[in-house]
């Protein structure tokens, strides 16, 4: 099997269904004659070509002036060859595992401590009134 021309192709670009959209239009801007469809089925399927042709065009013309406004390439700068970085000095041990809960007791007893600090003071008993 051929491969189809360039015309083929155009043909099969074109909707079917915009040549009969625009050609039904013609036709009834002509006054609706009798006997003249296949006149304004190609009629229409020469505009959408001549449309497409136009469109392909210009978008060529837009490519070629983008191409043209844009600035020449700059040459890339060569790398400077960075010295090598000195070692960092290494970080302090963590603590042992086993000290974080001997640590965790100490600020839970000074929590404990406060509270008991901010406790409201027992009241006097007052006389007549039965406590609970």
């Amino acid at each position: 099997m051929s491969e189809p021309s360039e015309s083929e192709k155009i043909e099969q670009m074109l909707s079917e269904e915009a040549i009969r959209d625009r050609a039904y239009h013609l036709w009834e801007a002509d006054g609706r004659p009798e006997g003249n469809g296949e006149v304004y089925w190609h009629r229409a399927q020469e505009e959408a070509k001549a449309q497409m042709v136009k469109s392909q065009a210009q978008g060529v013309a837009e490519a070629q002036a983008a191409a043209e406004a844009e600035p020449p390439a700059k040459p890339a700068k060569a790398a400077k060859p960075k010295a090598p970085k000195a070692p960092k000095a290494p970080k302090a041990p963590k603590p042992a595992k086993a000290d974080k809960p001997a640590k965790l007791r100490a600020k839970i007893d000074d929590v404990a401590k406060s509270m008991k600090k901010a406790a409201p003071k027992p009241r006097a008993a007052v006389p007549g009134v039965k406590s609970k």
